[in-house]
């Protein structure tokens, strides 16, 4: 799987420096006044098909593994995760974290709501479009090159690796508005934010639901006011919930 980039990314995409265990759960974190500090929006996919989306304050925090109390960096993917409370979350330490930022580098996710790792398959993040090169709680960023801005879109989820050696497809929608009509197009991207139409994908809005075709196209006729819109397909990542708007 993945590195945390994920639970088994870090393995995989070569974590060398991590190597120790630990394990623990999240905990309320002690927070210290910071300036700048991004809103993410954050979204995590369960096995079971339960969701978390939240708009979050990626503020510095504390999470427990084992018996330590370990600081994770404002900015991170690991400490919007915790903000968002998605429920228990289980660590693995493949260094040694402490109540120093640069020390939690090696802590990632190995099981969440009871989710556990197994094998080559656990949990990953992706920014954006793209899967995380580096761990969720490393200063560097999840890229190496800068840590997380407001208005990025982080979204955690189960990898189940496929016979290709990547994650499923997480899915995104594009929408326009004419009259009470809500046209979809929904997109599927790889581990590396490759993307492509995806059909079949059931949209959903103001209690409404539609198939895409080929093309990834969908149409439905809603009532006048705000709804939320999404894309949900077996075997891939669900979308962000997106609001819209119609007149009528």
């Amino acid at each position: 799987m993945k590195a945390q980039v994920s639970t088994a990314a870090v393995a995989l995409a070569g974590a060398a420096a991590l190597v120790a265990s630990a394990q623990g759960m999240a905990a309320p974190g002690a927070t210290v006044a910071q300036e700048g500090v991004p809103k993410i929006d954050q979204l995590v996919v369960f096995r079971s098909g339960a969701v978390v989306e939240k708009k979050v304050a990626a503020k510095r925090t504390m999470v427990k593994v084992g018996r330590r109390d370990c600081v994770v960096a404002s900015a991170t993917a690991l400490a919007a995760l915790v903000r968002a409370k998605p429920g228990p979350i289980a660590y693995h330490d493949y260094g040694s974290c402490s109540r120093k930022p640069a020390d939690s580098a090696g802590l990632f996710v190995k099981a969440m709501r009871g989710e556990r790792n197994r094998a080559q398959d656990g949990w990953v993040y992706k920014v954006g479009r793209k899967l995380a090169t580096a761990g969720a709680a490393d200063p560097s960023g999840s890229f190496g090159s800068g840590r997380l801005r407001s208005g990025d879109d982080v979204v955690w989820f189960y990898c189940r690796q496929l016979t290709s050696g990547t994650c499923q497809r997480s899915l995104e929608i594009d929408t326009a508005v004419d009259g009470d009509e809500l046209s979809v197009t929904v997109t599927g991207y790889d581990d590396a934010g490759d993307g492509t139409a995806v059909a079949g994908a059931a949209v959903r809005a103001g209690g409404e639901r539609a198939t895409t075709d080929a093309d990834g196209k969908a149409t439905l006729s809603l009532e006048r006011g705000r709804h939320a819109v999404y894309a949900a397909k077996k075997g891939t990542i669900r979308s962000f919930a997106k609001r819209v708007k119609i007149d009528g």
